[in-house]
């Protein structure tokens, strides 16, 4: 009786999975690189124009009663040269309740006329209205804050170079529509949204 040898299994080839797997390999080395060599191109808050007004620390509106966005009439101003954004922003704001400036809501920055505010932006308002500020302040934490004088309620928004949209995320238009029925929002709350990352 003769013994028949088993079939062996034709052998496998490695080859094609090695060639996938080191592909992989080199695509995630090189997304990884380019992940942790990136700079980030950095945008003070501080604005540098010294004939915008008296810049006032954030910290001056801890405690401030927030102002309800139908009592603040908004004019936004385009400091960047961005073209369109300050009447997107203009509108966003309308949307969550402030409410326009009624001659001229829109605008270029006349203290930026070479449209070059090299900041976030800046939130103009009068020493009167630090209430106006604060409400603001929620919705742009980026901004510097400057009394400028005005006797007026009205609060200039001017956008700079570093401005990246208006945030009307939930939170946000959450707070607002609080305030705007009257009732109070938290102090926590509108700290929260007034100190984002920028």
């Amino acid at each position: 009786m003769t013994h028949r040898q088993p079939d062996l299994p034709a052998p496998r080839r490695f080859l094609p999975y090695g060639i996938i797997v080191a592909v992989v390999a080199v695509a995630a080395v090189i997304a990884w690189t380019v992940v942790f060599t990136r700079t980030v191109e950095a945008t003070s808050v501080v604005c540098e124009r010294p004939d915008a007004g008296a810049v006032v620390s954030a910290a001056d509106l801890i405690g401030e009663a927030p102002a309800a966005p139908r009592d603040i009439p908004v004019r936004v101003l385009n400091a960047n040269g961005e073209s369109g954004q300050a009447t997107e922003v203009s509108e966003g704001l309308v949307s969550l309740g402030f409410a326009a400036v009624p001659e001229n809501p829109v605008g270029n920055d006349p203290l930026s006329p070479g449209l070059d505010l090299d900041c976030y932006g800046q939130l103009r308002f009068g020493p009167a209205f630090t209430a106006h500020a604060a409400t603001l302040h929620a919705v742009f934490p980026c901004l510097e804050l400057v009394h400028d004088g005005r006797e007026d309620g009205s609060v200039d928004v001017a956008l700079g170079t570093g401005f990246r949209g208006l945030d009307d995320s939930g939170p946000v238009r959450s707070a607002m529509e609080t305030l705007q029925s009257g009732e109070g929002v938290d102090a926590s709350t509108l700290q929260s949204l007034s100190g984002r990352t920028c």
